[in-house]
């Protein structure tokens, strides 16, 4: 993944995060949404390698 593809990420999550919440309906905490992302896209490198 490219830094444009990351950035873009990025951005769509700031313009998602007011509507993301919990399953009880709580808004999501957006340190965790930053760490899942993160996980994600290291996870997305360790493939390409």
């Amino acid at each position: 993944m490219d830094a444009d593809a990351a950035r873009q990420g990025l951005i769509l999550l700031q313009q998602l995060r007011p509507a993301l919440t919990t399953q009880q309906g709580e808004p999501v905490d957006p340190a965790h949404v930053r760490v899942t992302l993160g996980i994600l896209l290291l996870l997305h490198h360790i493939e390409l390698e």
